[in-house]
């Protein structure tokens, strides 16, 4: 059912997508999850794409290094500054601040929101634990 959510979203029928996603009901793991915030992101549907990652967190269901790469970008089209925190409060919780694919979003979604300093904190922060993690 993931792959049919993906499919539908990526051809632009959200609509057929979230019909899916929601007749899922208690079989969705962080992977359907991503799938539909991706859906949205690439539709440019920027608030349904934050209210699914803040379903999914309703839900207890972690997000991981591909859902945070799918919902950031959002946050930067409409400027959702108080958002990014928020996300980047989840990836420094689940370790994922070491993860450079998630470090770059993050300090892109800064820098799009007017956060210089922010963006180049979290940078120099994201290769301090790199550089950290790599000494054991």
């Amino acid at each position: 059912m993931t792959g049919l959510v993906d499919m539908y979203a990526q051809c632009r029928w959200v609509d057929e997508a979230k019909y899916l996603f929601k007749m899922m009901s208690h079989n969705k793991n962080h992977v359907t999850w991503t799938a539909m915030i991706t859906g949205y992101s690439r539709n440019q549907d920027q608030l349904r794409a934050i209210e699914c990652f803040r379903d999914m967190r309703a839900e207890g269901i972690e997000a991981n290094q591909y859902t945070f790469p799918s919902v950031l970008p959002t946050c930067g089209e409409i400027m959702a500054f108080w958002f990014v925190v928020q996300v980047h409060g989840c990836i420094v919780k689940g370790g994922f601040l070491v993860n450079v694919f998630v470090e770059s979003v993050l300090v892109d979604m800064y820098a799009q929101c007017g956060s210089l300093n922010d963006a180049r904190l979290t940078s120099i922060l994201g290769s301090l634990f790199f550089y950290l993690l790599s000494c054991k």
